[in-house]
C-alpha cells in the first residue's frame, strides 16, 4: 500500500465526502436492513443513539438528497415517487450553539432567541434542497416558481420587499440570519440583542413544508425528512427546543435525530412541562446494540466494511453481483494470536507512566476532589479518591483500567455510592480474572 492513499485515513464519517458516503457504504445481510431500521418515510420521529463509530452520521448521510441524487442519478421522479422523501441533514456542531447563553442575559431570552435562530437555518436548508431538485425538473420548477409569495405570508411582519420565487425567500432568510448573528456575537459588548423575531415556532418548518406540498403535485405525498446530527452539542435549554418540534411535528415535516451514547440531557419540552414520550411521541434506536443483536450478520458487517475500504487501494476479489467477496480479507492481515486485554497494542502505557499515575486516573481524582467533598480535612478527601482508584487499578492491564474508569462514571452519573460502586467493579474484576470465560462482565 505504500503507493497509495492509506483507505483508513478518514476514521469520521463527517469527513466523507458525498461519493464516498456511497463508496463506502455497506449494509447489513439483507441488503437494506440499514435505512428499514431508520424508516424515513414514517410518521413517526427518531432519535439514533450510540456510540462513537457506531455508524449514526453514515446512515443519516447516507439518507440525505445529496446522497439520494447520487444513488438516483439525479433522477428527480424517482426520488419523489419511490423514495418519497427529501433528506434535509443539520449538524448541530454547526450552530456553535454555546453562543446562545450567558452576557448578561435571562436563559429564557436565549431560548427564545435560539429557537428563531434554529429555524431560520432549517428553513434555509429546507429551501435550497427543493431549489436543488427543482433544477432537475421542470415540472417542479412551475409548481413552485410563486410559491416564495406564500411562504412571506408566513412571517408575522411584513418584509420590507415583495417576495415571488423561493430564490427570494431563502435570501431574506439568509439576511435575518446575519442579522441574529451581529446580534448575538456583539452582545457581551454592546449589552443588548436587538432581534425582531417575525415568525411563530415551527412556521419555518412544518408550516413551510406544507404550503410547498400544497404547491406541488411531485411532492404532495413527500416526507421532508429532517435528519438532526449530534443532537449532544446541544444544552439542556437547546434540547428542549428540539424536543419540542419533535413532539409538535406536523406532516409532511418528520425529524431523525442523531446522538452520542449518553447525549440526551433532558426529554423535557417546552410545552406546558411535557415531557418526550418513547413509543408514543418518538422511537428510539440504539444502532450499536441493533448492530450487534446477531454476532454472526454483525462480524460478516465488520469483514464488508474493512473490505470496502480496502478496496480503494488493492485488488479485493469481487462476486458475480459485483459484492465484494469478505473471504479474501485475510489475505491482507498477518495473523496473530488475539490478545484479550490488548497487551501489545497497551505495553507503552506501562513504559511511558512507570509507577506515575496515569493520566486517566488523574483526571478522575480530580473530578472526585472537584465535586465530592467527603471532609473538611484535605488529607480525608484525597484519601477517599485514593480508595476509589485503587479499587479501580489493575497496574499491568490499562484497557482494563480503561473499562474501570468508564464503568465507575457510569456509576457516578446514576448517583450510586462512589466507593461501593468502585468495590463492586473490583469484585466483579477479581471474579473475570479467575473465570474470564465464564464471566461476561468485560464483553
Amino acid at each position: 500500500m505504500s503507493n497509495t492513499i492509506n483507505p483508513f485515513n478518514v476514521t469520521k464519517a463527517v469527513d466523507f465526502t458525498d461519493e464516498q458516503i456511497l463508496e463506502y457504504w455497506v449494509d447489513l445481510h439483507d441488503g437494506s436492513a440499514l435505512v428499514e431500521l431508520a424508516r424515513p418515510t414514517s410518521e413517526m420521529p427518531m432519535i439514533i443513539e450510540g456510540g462513537k463509530g457506531s455508524g449514526k452520521t453514515h446512515l443519516m448521510r447516507y439518507l440525505t438528497l445529496t446522497s439520494q441524487l447520487l444513488r438516483r442519478k439525479n433522477d428527480v421522479d424517482k426520488i419523489l415517487s419511490e423514495d418519497r422523501y427529501i433528506g434535509i441533514y443539520v449538524r448541530f456542531s454547526g450552530l456553535n450553539a454555546s453562543r446562545f447563553k450567558g452576557k448578561g442575559k435571562p436563559d429564557d431570552v436565549w431560548s427564545d432567541v435560539f429557537a428563531y435562530y434554529a429555524e431560520l437555518w432549517l428553513g434555509q436548508l429546507l429551501i435550497e434542497s427543493i431549489l436543488r431538485i427543482a433544477s432537475l425538473s421542470n415540472q417542479l420548477s412551475r409548481e413552485i416558481s410563486e410559491v416564495g409569495g406564500k411562504l412571506g405570508d408566513l412571517l408575522t411582519v411584513a418584509p420590507s420587499r415583495r417576495l415571488v420565487g423561493l430564490e427570494d425567500f431563502l435570501n431574506y432568510l439568509r439576511e435575518q440570519q446575519r442579522v441574529v448573528d451581529h446580534a448575538v456575537n456583539n452582545c457581551a459588548i454592546t449589552n443588548s440583542l436587538d432581534i425582531c423575531i417575525d415568525i411563530n415556532r415551527g412556521g419555518l418548518v412544518f408550516d413551510a413544508c406544507q404550503v410547498i406540498a400544497n404547491c406541488s403535485d411531485l411532492m404532495r405525498d413527500v416526507v421532508f425528512l429532517f435528519l438532526l446530527d449530534e443532537y449532544e452539542n446541544l444544552d439542556v435549554s437547546q434540547q428542549r427546543y428540539i424536543n419540542t418540534i419533535i413532539r409538535e411535528k406536523q406532516s409532511p415535516a418528520n425529524f431523525k435525530v442523531g446522538t452520542r451514547s449518553y447525549g440526551i440531557r433532558t426529554l423535557d419540552t417546552l410545552s406546558a412541562g411535557e415531557t418526550l414520550v418513547e413509543g408514543s411521541e418518538f422511537q428510539l434506536l440504539r444502532l450499536d446494540e441493533k448492530l450487534r443483536e446477531s454476532p454472526k450478520k454483525y462480524n460478516e458487517f465488520c469483514r464488508k466494511m474493512i473490505c470496502r475500504r480496502l478496496a480503494e487501494g488493492l485488488d479485493i476479489r469481487r462476486s458475480e453481483n459485483g459484492e465484494i467477496d469478505s473471504s479474501s480479507l485475510n489475505e491482507f492481515f498477518s495473523d496473530e494470536a488475539d490478545d484479550y486485554f490488548l497487551r501489545k497494542q497497551t505495553n507503552f502505557v506501562i513504559s511511558k507512566y512507570g509507577e506515575r499515575e496515569r493520566p486517566y486516573f488523574r483526571k478522575l481524582r480530580n473530578q472526585i476532589l472537584k465535586h465530592v467533598v467527603n471532609s473538611d480535612e484535605d488529607h480525608e478527601n484525597e484519601l477517599f479518591a485514593s480508595m476509589i482508584i485503587d479499587n479501580l487499578r489493575v497496574h499491568d492491564l490499562p484497557i482494563i483500567e480503561k473499562v474501570h474508569a468508564f464503568q465507575f462514571y457510569r456509576a457516578w452519573a446514576r448517583r450510586a455510592s462512589l466507593i461501593e460502586a468502585s468495590q463492586v467493579i473490583r469484585t466483579q474484576y477479581n471474579r473475570f480474572k479467575h473465570n474470564p470465560v465464564e464471566d461476561d462482565a468485560y464483553r
